[in-house]
């Protein structure tokens, strides 16, 4: 998986930007300018890590954007450490084969280097 260091990315926006993201560190502030930086003017459909059911975030996982035509939808999972650890098969899965509808941003404090999402 590619990394970028988010000044980078914040120098330089992606004009492709990848199905499946991680921003993580220890830096909320710059992790949200890079959040907003890979969002752009899309639509963009929030999650809470803490009480996301990857259920419901599959559902919207697979439902296209109804408002940016053409673009694609981005779900982000704010706070998503907890989440990532309650749900690891599941979105390990996902990131092996992504779906064509969304993008999936996953906002971390920290992502360990020996887990198949790094």
């Amino acid at each position: 998986m590619t990394q970028i260091h988010a000044f980078e990315l914040l120098a330089k926006p992606p004009t492709d930007v990848p199905d499946v993201v991680g921003l993580f560190g220890d830096d909320a502030t710059l992790r949200c300018w890079a959040l907003q930086t890979l969002a752009a003017d899309g639509d963009v459909t929030p999650f809470d890590g803490d009480s996301a059911l990857w259920s419901e975030l599959r559902d919207d996982l697979a439902t296209a954007s109804l408002f940016d035509l053409g673009g694609k939808r981005t779900i982000v999972i704010r706070s998503a450490d907890k989440f990532v650890s309650k749900h690891r098969p599941e979105i390990e899965k996902y990131v092996a084969r992504p779906g064509t509808a969304s993008r999936l941003i996953l906002d971390l404090e920290s992502l360990a280097a020996n887990t198949r999402l790094y």
